[in-house]
Formats: C-alpha cells, structure tokens, sequence
C-alpha cells in the first residue's frame, strides 16, 4: 500500500490497521541527521539555484523514505539572490543582504 493509499485509509470511516509513517518536525530531523541524509552542505537548503535545493530534498525522501512529506516553498529568487554565506569567528553563517542579519545556519 502506498503511502497516500494508507493515509487517506487511517483517516477513512472504516479505518486500518496500517498506519503512515510521517515526521512531525522535518526541520529537527533534519538538523539532527544531516550528513546521514544528504552529501550537501547545509547552506545548499537555501541555495539560489533550485535545483540544488530540489537535490537536497530528493536526497531527504530518498533515505527517510516517510510516507508523507512537506513539499514546502522556496524563498523568492529576489531573496535568494540576497542570501551568502560568511565565515565569521570560525563558524559559517548564514548572511542576507537585505535585513543584514545572520543565521546560525
């Protein structure tokens, strides 16, 4: 059984006796088993070109496999063209242009 065939099942009338697998807080998974899951650095999650950021999740839903997954949105391209990433005391962050502000990446 799929797993859209299991959640439109488990929230049927009659039920079932499978139930989907989904992660609540995919970012927190993430964060917590990045190089499990994907080859890429982290800042590729919010590159300005989509297809690496299509690449990282495709390596998400290839090795978590969940039944059920955020598709989410991209930032806007005029944010993204916005967005480095800066090595400051030691540590990569996150920098937009924009709002001038950091990210603990």
């Amino acid at each position: 059984m799929s797993g859209r065939r299991k959640t439109k099942a488990a929230l049927s009338a009659e039920g079932t006796c499978r139930t989907p697998v989904v992660i609540l807080y995919e970012g927190i998974f993430l964060r917590d088993h990045w190089s499990e899951v994907t080859e890429h650095p982290w800042w590729d999650a919010f590159s300005e070109d989509v297809d690496v950021m299509v690449a990282v999740k495709r390596d998400d839903l290839s090795k978590a496999a969940p039944d059920w997954a955020y598709g989410g949105a991209c930032l806007a391209r005029a944010v993204r063209k916005n967005l480095s990433i800066e090595k400051r005391a030691e540590r990569l962050r996150l920098y937009c242009d924009l709002t001038r502000e950091l990210s603990d990446g």
